[in-house]
Formats: structure tokens, C-alpha cells, sequence
């Protein structure tokens, strides 16, 4: 492939947070732990935040927990048409909407309504779905790996698609968190990174508020 580069300048326009104490997904007390996470994020972020989950459960626990603690308007996928959700979202500049992998594409949040951009863990493909299962057993058939040649490319296009919801022009800048500390402590991790672009990596909550207020500076 030709890389035809990009007009953004990511290393000055974003940041990538994984927090350093969360511990990973299987850890007991993640999911409560994450919680508390977004809701220091999105206070960081002054809202402007789009939250994807990787489970509707996880989305609809976080919204329940959140939407009383957070002084902006709350909204969930599901509650309303996914196009209304979106043009609400970027009217009100500092709301927040939760949402799950279906916002990861198709939506265009340019300018300031979506400074944040929080996934809360790697977005493993489901490995149920006929289309995962078909083009596993395709790949181990002819003796591949498919967590190498399947797996890993697919969550990073994922995590990629993820960034674009928050760098769509020149102007923009802004965060992605994502919530999962696999990134940061497995060998598939550091490979899935390695194809993110380059922005400030950080790791903790008061680095996090120092990005922010800088950008506002």
C-alpha cells in the first residue's frame, strides 16, 4: 500500500490515554473501575464526549451510573434514531453520548462538539458472527494464524475508524482513551498501537486534565 500521508498533524492535534491503573478488562473491578474513569475524563473534556462500548450492557451500566453525575446532557444509542442522536450531539457542544460500535463509522463530529473520544476496551471481533467465523477457519486452513492475520488487523482498522471520529479537519484536536490496559501490556497490544497515529500517549488522570487545558489555552 502507498502511504499518501495525512493533512493532520497528529502528534500536535491528539492524544491517546490508556490509563496506567485500571488493570485489564478480566480484572475484577474494571467495569466500576472504567466508570469512574470516563466520568474524570469526560469532566477533563468539559463533555464534547463520545463514548463507545463494546457490549450494550457495559453502555446502558455506564448511562445509568453517569447520566445523574455529569453537568451535561446525557444521551444513549437507543434511545432515539442514530441521526437524531448525532445532530442532537453536535448541537449541544458539551454533551455526551454513549453509544456502542455501530457509531464507530458513518458519523462526521468536526469541530469542537466531540473533543473525546472513549472506547472502553479493544474491540475483539465477535467470534460467533459467520463473517469472523468463515474467515478464521479460512485462514487456519491455509495454516495461518488467525489471530495474527484476522484478529489484530480488524481492531486496529476499528481503533483507526475511532480516531477519525475525532480528527475529521485541520482545526480539530482532541483525546482517545481507551480503557484497556492490554494495549500497553501485551505483544498484540504494542502492534495494534504501533498502527494508531502518532499523538501524545499518557496515562494518567491529571495528564489527561492537562491536555485538555492546554487545547482550551
Amino acid at each position: 500500500s502507498v502511504d499518501v500521508g495525512t493533512p493532520f498533524d497528529y502528534a500536535s492535534q491528539s492524544a491517546l490515554y490508556v490509563p496506567k491503573n485500571l488493570g485489564s478488562p478480566k480484572s475484577e473491578g474494571w467495569a466500576s473501575g472504567s466508570i469512574t474513569e470516563i466520568q474524570q475524563l469526560v469532566m477533563a473534556s468539559n463533555g464534547r464526549a463520545l463514548l463507545l462500548f463494546t457490549s450494550t450492557r457495559q453502555m446502558r451500566r455506564a448511562y445509568e451510573n453517569l447520566k445523574g453525575l455529569l453537568p451535561f446532557t446525557c444521551m444513549m444509542q437507543g434511545e432515539r434514531p442514530h441521526k437524531q442522536l448525532a445532530a442532537e450531539f453536535m448541537e449541544d457542544t458539551h454533551s455526551v453520548l454513549f453509544a456502542t460500535k455501530s457509531f464507530f463509522t458513518g458519523v462526521d463530529f468536526q469541530g469542537e462538539a466531540c473533543s473525546l473520544v472513549c472506547i472502553d476496551k479493544l474491540p475483539f471481533p465477535v467470534p460467533t458472527e459467520p463473517v469472523t467465523q468463515a474467515r478464521c477457519e479460512a485462514i487456519k486452513a491455509r495454516g495461518g494464524n488467525d489471530f495474527a492475520d484476522y484478529t489484530i488487523p480488524v481492531m486496529s482498522l476499528t481503533l483507526q475508524q475511532g480516531y477519525g471520529r475525532l480528527i475529521r479537519h485541520r482545526n480539530d484536536w482532541g483525546m482517545v482513551a481507551i480503557l484497556d490496559s492490554r494495549l500497553d501490556t501485551t505483544g498484540y497490544g504494542g502492534t495494534i498501537k504501533s498502527t494508531l497515529p502518532d499523538g501524545v500517549r499518557i496515562g494518567r488522570i491529571d495528564e489527561a486534565n492537562e491536555f485538555f487545558a492546554q487545547a482550551v489555552a
